[in-house]
């Protein structure tokens, strides 16, 4: 026996939590080292260097196992299972039918629950929060207040943060870097060295990867891929194509043959000096050759 309940305790939702006492050495814990807090013996295991300390609470059916460490004032709850090396500290949270193995960290405010999976090597802080079947694994990096939900997949070396969304079968892998507000849903991919930021969408069956940089408030969707920059900002207008062939330009969406056609007309319209207008003309004409193949 490695430990010990002792008779301090502490409420949580009307269940009584035990303070627990090291009872040998063992890791770095010392005999008469005071830990945390479990609601009983099986909330934390007898074998391997596992611990829980500080005011870090351990209850319902968790469990802490084999080297994990739980500390700070983080709760482990549920049915949640923290094992491995992993380490949840602060005031994280891993609950439901979670699991956070490997040489993971979840820190900070970071939530993990449902029946997400952090493991390997990933770390998850900040207000960060991975739910539903959602998987982080890899080197990755989850923080701010980042969302991974449904059954996206995040891993490689991979960084996910600010405001960002990624969700439903959404991958995000390689060295991707999603951030801002960006968000990631469907069957989306986002791969490589390819960055999503601002407040850029890449949906559907969409895939981003190469050296691909989405930014402002960029879509991709259906089933467009790209592998090159996409995203032109304009002296007055935004351009990025969000289907093949289809050019967005500010709030209107058209065929490239169309700009094409009526750029100069559509531009007078809208107020566009004659640079502007030769300066859009140029920028159409770029979309054209990179991404239809259309004669120029």
């Amino acid at each position: 026996m490695k430990y010990k309940l002792t008779d301090k305790t502490t409420e949580v939702n009307g269940m009584t939590l035990y303070r627990i006492q090291a009872t040998k050495n063992f890791g770095i814990i010392r005999k008469g080292d005071v830990g945390g807090f479990v609601q009983s013996k099986s909330n934390l295991s007898e074998n391997g260097t596992a611990w829980v300390s500080g005011d870090a609470k351990v209850y319902h059916n968790a469990k802490v196992s084999m080297n994990a460490q739980v500390y700070g004032r983080a709760e482990v709850y549920g049915n949640a299972k923290v094992f491995g090396d992993s380490k949840v500290f602060r005031d994280a949270c891993i609950y439901d039918n979670a699991r956070v193995f490997g040489n993971a960290e979840v820190w900070g405010n970071a939530q993990v629950l449902d029946n997400a999976k952090v493991c390997d090597a990933a770390v998850v802080h900040g207000d960060a929060r991975v739910s539903m079947s959602a998987q982080v694994y890899g080197s990755v990096r989850v923080f701010y207040n980042a969302d991974i939900f449904g059954d996206a997949k995040v891993f490689g070396d991979a960084r996910v943060h600010g405001d960002a969304l990624v969700g439903g079968d959404a991958k995000v892998f390689g060295s991707a870097r999603v951030l801002g507000r960006a968000e990631i849903y469907g069957n989306a991919k986002v791969s490589g060295n390819a960055r999503v930021h601002g407040s850029a969408e890449v949906r559907g069956n969409a895939e981003v990867y190469g050296e691909s940089v989405l930014s402002h408030s960029v879509i991709i969707r259906g089933g467009y891929t790209t592998d090159s920059p996409v995203f032109i900002q304009g002296t007055k207008h935004c351009m990025n194509m969000v289907y093949p062939g289809i050019l967005r330009i500010g709030c209107e969406e058209r065929t490239v043959e169309y700009w094409l056609e009526n750029y100069e007309s559509i531009g007078r319209s809208q107020g566009y000096t004659d640079d502007e207008i030769k300066q859009y003309h140029t920028y159409i004409k770029m979309f054209a050759q990179i991404k239809s193949g259309i004669p120029v």
